[in-house]
């Protein structure tokens, strides 16, 4: 292999290395309040109904 061959090749990686851990240090938790689970669930709720109707 040439020199610019492997050069490439690290290159590549390198990007694609900082790529993943760039995005799984920016990933963050998501943090609800009480409040927000509980419209989060009464939704999951009607749409269960919604789709229990449409079958």
């Amino acid at each position: 292999m040439n020199l610019e061959i492997i050069l490439l090749v690290f290159c590549c990686l390198a990007i694609v290395v900082g790529a993943i851990m760039t995005i799984l240090k920016s990933a963050n938790k998501f943090i609800l309040t009480e409040d927000q689970k509980k419209k989060i669930q009464q939704r999951e709720i009607e749409q269960q109904h919604k789709d229990e109707g449409d079958v």
